[in-house]
């Protein structure tokens, strides 16, 4: 089990009546911290305790070793059995008699290349006696995880989504050998296939935009306008549960979010602070609310959305009629809720701090989902959704790449848009790049998982090219007829 006390966490377990702790886990958590959101500092966690458990109850047959069984063997056991899962039982003694309980469970685990890389970075921080004040205690030479060879593939990647990619600048000769990351023998088991393939349409990773209306009218205000953030702007859950009521510009309607723990304000069409409000931080210290402890800290922004070098920092709503409805909805909802509370999404309790959580957004999400099943059984299936809230995410990006396709007549360079710095881009990678901006991506290759056409614009595309042979068709008679005209003509003549 493992508990967190402010920026440390700590690992305790009982086997056979004796207590383990791992000494090193408060320190390497008190490191993350300096870089790292809650939420994943606890990814991490979560993972490195896993592996912890499993170690543990779990350990290597020392008779093996003699068969020359090593620790990348162990590694090979340890992704196996994430993938099946795995329970540690306990006795447990009652009142009658002796029985067993479960001590520990591990679900299967689908991306098991992250949960490597987790442990990766932990080892890595065992081995690296410049950050590890525990290093002398570590014994990494009786465990070797690095090899000879560097990862220049990873440094190519990297590199080629980098902002100076553009420019051809690329690292070369011993600045490359410096940059490239040391391969490790987690590297193998972090290699996985991405939950994104060809086929993701078909894997209920997007909510389907036909019933997204049905959806904002079986849900309450609150959590309308939470899908409507969600959906119509492509915010993130915990972005769109960081909106205050200085974010939101009723007589222009226009909404804005802020990060809570940064020093930024909303800025309005003249680049001034909206309401003439103090920076984020500074205002919600006034209310005694510190997005760096406590509940708040399950709340997580992420990333400015839209990015920062946009005109417009508003919202963006893929239809005017969600932009309408936000604004409805909201000036019904702001009655209902605390005055002296500056965020906009709270429970119904009556404590001082009563932010809805993430957990409690979901809860309700699902809710939601099962009255859509209830009343549309036919499409029961398309609603397993496998992301959540995640899903109103990618039917933005799904809306903006079916508008790119549909307002394209020439799917070709010849349909093109010169730009400022006479780039030339066609009218798919123009709706490309507005959709990365107003998602909060810095790079269009973030965007890719999101923009994608749905089977509407297989539809639309085969009605062009139906229409290009018909016109095509007209043509060659056209040309026939008059063709047969000049040689009935000529016969005449001669």
């Amino acid at each position: 089990m493992y508990r967190f006390i402010e920026n440390k966490c700590y690992f305790y377990a009982e086997k056979e009546g004796i207590e383990f702790y791992d000494p090193f886990i408060p320190y390497f958590s008190e490191f993350l911290y300096r870089t790292k959101t809650h939420n994943t500092v606890k990814k991490y966690i979560t993972a490195i305790h896993r592996y912890w458990i499993y170690s543990l109850f779990f350990p290597n047959d020392s008779s093996r070793i003699w068969l020359d069984f090593t620790f990348r063997d162990w590694l090979s056991e340890y992704e196996d059995a994430l993938k099946k899962g795995f329970r540690v039982k306990m006795n447990c003694y009652g009142p009658q008699a002796k029985s067993q309980g479960d001590y520990f469970i591990s679900k299967p685990v689908a991306n098991t290349g992250q949960e490597f890389g987790f442990l990766e970075s932990y080892f890595k921080y065992l081995y690296d006696k410049d950050i590890n004040p525990l290093y002398e205690l570590s014994h990494n030479e009786e465990l070797l995880i690095f090899s000879g060879a560097r990862d220049y593939k990873a440094l190519d990647t990297k590199a080629k989504h980098s902002k100076g990619s553009g420019y051809g600048l690329k690292a070369r000769g011993l600045a490359r050998e410096s940059l490239a990351e040391r391969v490790t023998i987690f590297s193998e088991f972090k290699k996985h296939k991405k939950s994104y393939g060809k086929d993701h349409l078909y894997r209920n990773q997007v909510f389907p935009f036909d019933l997204y209306d049905e959806l904002l009218d079986i849900a309450d205000d609150r959590s309308r306008l939470l899908y409507l953030l969600c959906g119509a702007t492509s915010a993130r859950l915990g972005q769109a549960l960081s909106l205050t009521k200085f974010d939101i510009d009723m007589h222009n309607k226009r909404v804005y979010l802020v990060d809570p723990r940064s020093d930024r304000t909303p800025l309005n069409q003249q680049g001034d602070a909206l309401f003439g409000q103090e920076p984020r931080s500074k205002l919600l210290a006034g209310y005694k609310i510190n997005f760096h402890a406590g509940k708040y800290l399950n709340v997580q922004f992420k990333y400015p959305i839209p990015i920062m070098r946009t005109a417009k920092q508003d919202m963006f709503f893929i239809r005017d009629e969600y932009r309408e409805m936000f604004f409805e909805t909201y000036a019904r909802y702001r009655n209902k809720i605390k005055d002296d509370y500056p965020m906009v999404f709270q429970t119904r309790s009556e404590n001082k701090d009563n932010i809805w959580l993430p957990s409690n957004a979901t809860d309700k999400f699902n809710r939601d989902i099962k009255k859509l099943k209830e009343k549309y059984p036919t499409h029961a299936k398309r609603l397993n959704l496998k992301r959540k809230y995640h899903s109103l995410r990618h039917m933005f990006g799904q809306f903006i790449a079916n508008m790119a396709y549909m307002n394209s007549d020439k799917l070709n360079r010849d349909h093109t848009t010169r730009m400022p710095n006479l780039e030339i881009k066609n009218t798919i990678e123009l709706y490309k790049e507005f959709c990365a901006k107003k998602m909060g991506h810095e790079s269009t290759a973030s965007t890719d998982i999101y923009f994608n056409a749905d089977f509407a614009v297989d539809s639309y595309i085969q009605m062009k090219i139906q229409e290009k042979h018909e016109q095509s068709e007209k043509i060659k008679k056209a040309i026939v007829e008059l063709r047969t005209a000049d040689i009935d003509h000529y016969k005449e003549i001669s």
